[in-house]
């Protein structure tokens, strides 16, 4: 009994040891693409720890970039290679933290501010995510007092030239999505 369904469109060989199978049609579409035409394969996800990210804003579709030692926001559709805008999520204690994959610094908070300055994930550089919408976030940071977390803080975009900020209320947050690469 052959392992085959269908019918074979020619047989290479007529030999029962050789015997090569062509199917009548073709299962995948037939790509002219060369590499320079390559597009990475995306599509938006709750974070977890192992993959890379581009976290963009819901709302004007920026995203969270490191650059030249800065946190701030760009167009993602103005493609640059010296603008990081991809970040690898890592996992500690239950917290996200979001890694430059060139420097290893990780994302994080300095008061209301966010920057890129630590090698290490500690309490400043450790996130939350809560969904919004259907893959959509509220990107949270732990508020720390005498050692104790009391809460968390979402983060923002602020007003020019303030960019990325942590706020207090829930309502001022921004809502981001996480676009797997």
């Amino acid at each position: 009994m052959s392992i085959f369904s269908g019918r074979a469109s020619s047989i290479i060989s007529d030999s029962p040891s050789t015997l090569i199978f062509t199917p009548a049609a073709t299962t995948e579409p037939i790509s002219t693409a060369t590499q320079s035409d390559a597009v990475p394969r995306t599509r938006v996800s709750r974070p977890k720890a192992g993959s890379t990210f581009i976290i963009q804003s819901v709302k004007d579709k920026k995203v969270i970039a490191f650059w030249k030692g800065l946190v701030s926001l760009v167009e993602w559709d103005k493609p640059n290679t010296t603008i990081i805008t991809r970040w690898e999520c890592v996992e500690r204690g239950g917290w996200f933290g979001f890694r430059d994959p060139v420097s290893y610094q990780f994302l994080g908070c300095d008061y209301d501010a966010l920057v890129c300055r630590n090698t290490t994930q500690n309490n400043n550089e450790s996130f939350q995510v809560m969904e919004r919408k259907e893959r959509e976030y509220e990107l949270l940071i732990p508020s720390i007092k005498s050692s104790n977390l009391v809460g968390l803080r979402p983060v923002a975009i602020g007003s020019p030239p303030a960019g990325l900020k942590v706020v207090n209320k829930s309502s001022e947050a921004t809502v981001w999505r996480f676009i797997e690469l």
